[in-house]
């Protein structure tokens, strides 16, 4: 990691722009260049301007950083603790775009490699009426009139380069992809065991797959799984499961608290639970992700619930009837 930092050249430009038809350029402010040991020690000295997630420019550069220099998908270091969310937006050219944009990192070696974050965005500009840009979001890519065909991919590139992309698209319009670093909440779920005992609380980062988190805490599989529940996906076959691929649905919880904080269930775990008319907040586990959309918050899970209910352990409802 030191070795790479080194090979960076920190520019610390930031150049609010706008673009009218002629697409030219008006330099409204200029930050001094930074040096990669003040970058490494934390924020600019001076009012910060921080994402709302609170997390600095220089945070979220770090996280960022590694995968910018080896011109692949942006990913957090810690995905522990943070997670990407991409979006996309369209903004009018037409008066300027009305955003600050930060040069974070920059390779020296002319590859055009960097790190390129939205530090400002104007009050009453196109990028604000717009609605969704935020503060230390990066811009994957922008495309034009032309669509797709017109794009032009910035991700994980330097100024000079997104600034060219976003001048050089033609058309009235530009739909610009982003991709913001979130933070994600922490999430204490309570485990009670088949037959009402406790098995304890642990704590996860938000977007956690419930039954991945059983396993990594040494739950017993035949706590996580029922083995009289017959299989939906193999009827009369019980005493088996599919090993985590989301379709035996032997693996029931029913989430006693915290519904909301979980994911909807997809398409196949969707039209398994209602052809079998299974409870409202009973999930699989395999497909339960915990804290959806970086919430944080407290869960309280039953572990095999069906065990109460003979008829449903022994339902035969499944794809093939």
């Amino acid at each position: 990691m030191a070795s790479f930092l080194i090979s960076l050249a920190l520019l610390g430009r930031s150049l609010a722009f706008v673009f009218p038809r002629q697409r030219a350029l008006t330099p409204l402010t200029v930050s001094r260049a930074r040096t990669t040991e003040e970058i490494m020690a934390g924020p600019r000295s001076g009012t910060e301007i921080c994402p709302p997630s609170g997390e600095s420019l220089e945070m979220i550069a770090k996280q960022w950083a590694n995968c910018a220099g080896a011109g692949i998908a942006l990913a957090s270091q810690n995905n522990t603790f943070y997670r990407e969310e991409t979006y996309e937006v369209k903004v009018q050219r037409e008066g300027g775009l009305g955003l600050v944009l930060a040069e974070l990192w920059s390779m020296d070696d002319g590859s055009g490699r960097g790190l390129v974050l939205v530090e400002e965005i104007v009050d009453g500009s196109n990028a604000a009426k717009a609605i969704g840009i935020e503060i230390g979001d990066t811009i994957l890519g922008v495309s034009g009139k032309d669509g797709l065909r017109s794009g032009v991919s910035t991700q994980g590139m330097d100024w000079d380069t997104t600034v060219g992309a976003l001048t050089g698209i033609e058309g009235p319009e530009l739909t610009l992809v982003m991709q913001r670093l979130v933070k994600r909440g922490r999430i204490d779920v309570q485990v009670t065991g088949s037959q009402g005992q406790d098995l304890g609380t642990f704590n996860c980062a938000s977007g956690s797959n419930l039954r991945t988190e059983f396993l990594r805490r040494s739950l017993p599989k035949d706590e996580i799984y029922d083995p009289f529940t017959n299989r939906f996906d193999a009827i009369g076959n019980a005493g088996t499961n599919c090993g985590g691929e989301g379709s035996c649905g032997t693996c029931l919880v029913a989430v006693t608290e915290g519904f909301d904080l979980c994911n909807l269930p997809g398409r196949v775990e969707g039209k398994a639970l209602v052809k079998q008319g299974r409870p409202v907040r009973w999930r699989w586990s395999c497909r339960t992700v915990l804290g959806d959309g970086a919430l944080g918050g407290n869960i309280k899970i039953q572990l095999q619930p069906q065990r109460a209910f003979a008829d449903e352990q022994t339902k035969t409802e499944g794809l093939g009837v």
